[in-house]
């Protein structure tokens, strides 16, 4: 079934939880008369006392510390103070000194005159996001694109705007990325029109510099939305949690919770700067073992996860550690289902071979044998399974989500040890770590031919209702949007590619395979052909004949 039939069956009196995603950025008609450089005749301009109501009325059209400079007398020679409650004028040798966002929105938000509040948000939203993003040239020369045309009259922008500033505080990050999504396509969409580019008029030319301005710096905010973690932000660092195949992980304690998680604990790590070529799974799916990018890759995975409505993924951010930048994960809580314990080795033949594997860096069963320094032994790993009630219907909806952002994400190492599953005190809580070997630019939905991608072979054969709706709508325009500072064009281009396998697959369940809640009779719905679920299912199973299951 298509969408349009989908739609069409709406229409017919059945309803279709999918709406429609394509929207065009909303524009203002009315453009504002421009205003003088508020210079007054200074001749004209006489001295007199102030009233009690004099200073009342000052201190709602220009602010509290203008009306303190001018009791103090500091409007030296009747010099004109700028008003909020007139189009500012942005030299940056005359400006009064910017305030912090928060406390200009919650100003904005005391004030009853509208007309203020729309100058004033101009001024600063102009001031917070083009001046500042700016290197000014003496006398302020390079600040001549005035707000107060651009923000007027493309509605669209000027309202996302404020609703970011006035929403700094917003705890979901998710909404703030979706509302500077909406800032940055209502820029796309204005700069892509051609009345725009054609418009060769003073204000055309001052508001498409505007917009030139403004939407790398929409960008970097998009890129960089999460708070702080650095070293002062530290409470406890526990030293380093384990090793993995390219990198150490060095569990954290902050003064705050990382991101949007229930959890102050994170593990950090530095991404190495190259892959090896034994994990060919990374350079089959396109990508470059000399310059891998995986921290953007795991912060891309992360923002692609709240731009979907979910939070199955470990919330991963910036941090800094003393001088090494790199990669703060949330620490996921619970067990994974694969489990490793390590058995000595005693036969002479069998420690030969583990001494051989040990010794070649580029042995591709390098991580099966270790030697252990304490007791002088050689070890071997022994695969086992942690117990998971994978039946419970918040499992089966949380891993078909992973599942899905995998494919959209190109996700080539989601093995049952690289996602944990909390089932104590009444939780069941799905989350997913090691996000960086996804985004190559081979990478298709299927898994890949002839390499070790984890992937599977077929998509979930069911999807709640709730999140299909939401991949759906998302659309493609806010993938790129979220990806295109963070990975190389080609990279998001192959994303968009999964993205709309994703949703046509997506659509092919509708009505019958979307569900509102998970029970027994969807769980017999997957296999270890089609979903991760499946195939941990099945082989914890087989783990368990052989008492191999811990739990």
């Amino acid at each position: 079934m298509t969408k349009s039939d989908i739609n069409s069956s709406h229409k017919n009196g059945q309803t279709s939880p999918i709406s429609d995603q394509n929207s065009k950025a909303g524009e203002s008609s009315s453009t504002p008369a421009m205003l003088s450089n508020g210079s007054i005749d200074r001749a004209q301009q006489q001295p007199r006392s102030l009233s009690g109501q004099d200073v009342m009325a000052l201190q709602g059209s220009i602010g509290n510390r203008a009306v303190q400079r001018l009791l103090a007398g500091n409007a030296a020679n009747g010099r004109p103070l700028a008003t909020r409650s007139s189009t500012p004028s942005y030299n940056t040798t005359d400006r009064v000194q910017r305030q912090p966002l928060a406390k200009i929105s919650t100003r904005i938000q005391k004030s009853q005159d509208k007309a203020v509040i729309q100058r004033r948000l101009d001024a600063r939203v102009y001031d917070q996001f083009v001046l500042n993003g700016r290197k000014r040239t003496e006398g302020g020369r390079d600040a001549k694109p005035t707000l107060g045309i651009f923000a007027a009259t493309y509605s669209k922008v000027k309202d996302g705007l404020g609703d970011y500033i006035a929403g700094q505080d917003h705890r979901r990050l998710s909404w703030k990325i979706d509302k500077l999504i909406e800032i940055e396509k209502g820029i796309r969409h204005w700069l892509g029109s051609s009345t725009h580019q054609e418009d060769e008029s003073e204000d055309g030319v001052n508001r498409r510099q505007a917009f030139l301005i403004l939407q790398p710096i929409i960008r970097k905010e998009l890129a960089s939305i999460n708070p702080k973690y650095r070293d002062k932000n530290l409470i406890k660092n526990s030293g380093v949690l384990g090793k993995g195949a390219t990198k150490s992980v060095i569990e954290l304690e902050y003064d705050r919770n990382i991101g949007e998680s229930d959890t102050n604990v994170g593990v950090f790590a530095v991404p190495p700067t190259s892959l090896p070529e034994t994990i060919a799974k990374a350079e089959q799916s396109g990508i470059d073992l000399q310059n891998p990018n995986l921290g953007n890759r795991t912060l891309a995975v992360s923002l692609i996860t709240k731009l979907l409505g979910s939070s199955v993924m470990a919330e991963s951010i910036g941090a800094k550690l003393g001088k090494h930048r790199g990669i703060l994960m949330e620490k996921a809580k619970g067990v994974s289902p694969a489990r490793v314990e390590w058995q000595e080795l005693n036969a002479p033949g069998d420690i030969e071979v583990a001494r051989d594997v040990i010794a070649d860096p580029e042995h591709p069963m390098k991580n099966q044998f270790k030697f252990d320094q304490a007791t002088n032994k050689y070890l071997r790993r022994k695969s086992k399974a942690n117990r998971i009630n994978y039946n419970h219907p918040q499992i089966q909806r949380q891993l078909v989500e992973m599942q899905i952002i995998d494919a959209i994400t190109g996700q080539v190492d989601r093995h049952g040890g690289n996602y944990f599953v909390d089932q104590t005190n009444g939780r069941n809580v799905v989350k997913g770590i090691d996000l960086d070997l996804s985004f190559g630019r081979n990478k298709g939905v299927a898994k890949m031919d002839g390499s070790q991608d984890s992937s599977m072979q077929n998509l979930p054969p069911v999807v709640h209702a709730t999140f299909a709706q939401r991949v759906i709508q998302t659309g493609e325009d806010r993938i790129r949007a979220v990806l295109r500072t963070l990975l190389a064009p080609e990279e998001v281009t192959a994303c968009v590619i999964r993205y709309n396998d994703v949703c046509a697959h997506l659509q092919s369940l509708y009505p019958d395979r979307w569900v509102n809640t998970y029970d027994d009779t969807t769980a017999g719905l997957f296999d270890h052909h089609n979903s991760y679920l499946g195939r941990d299912r099945s082989r914890q199973e087989e783990l368990d004949a052989r008492g191999d299951v811990v739990g």
